[in-house]
């Protein structure tokens, strides 16, 4: 019998609103990452990979609440191997996160 899991540190299940892939630009290196993201009312998460158990720690996250725009990102760069519908961006204070929806979930 499976033992029964402890509560997640950082979330609880029952707040989570979307869970999945996307890939992260990186701050320094710019190569395109895949991360798991957990969206809950007042954060979104993300791991390396699918958290496979309740303590494995989070490699980042974005609070809400700093969130100051959204916008689409359009490709200034020839070289860029990726669809611009799929890309986005999140502006905060600190930082401007570039996301990509992964080929698996258009």
């Amino acid at each position: 019998a499976a033992s029964r899991k402890e509560k997640n540190p950082f979330f609880n299940d029952e707040d989570v609103i979307m869970r999945g892939y996307l890939s992260k630009r990186g701050r320094f290196n710019k190569a395109w990452k895949r991360r798991y993201f957990v969206l809950v009312p007042h954060c979104l998460y993300y791991f390396p990979k699918h958290p496979s158990n309740d303590t494995t720690k989070y490699r980042g996250k974005i609070d809400l609440i700093d969130i100051t725009r959204t916008y689409s990102q359009t490709s200034q760069n020839a070289d860029d191997e990726y669809d611009e519908s799929q890309t986005f961006n999140v502006v905060t204070p600190h930082r401007t996160y570039n996301f990509r929806v992964d080929d698996g979930a258009k």
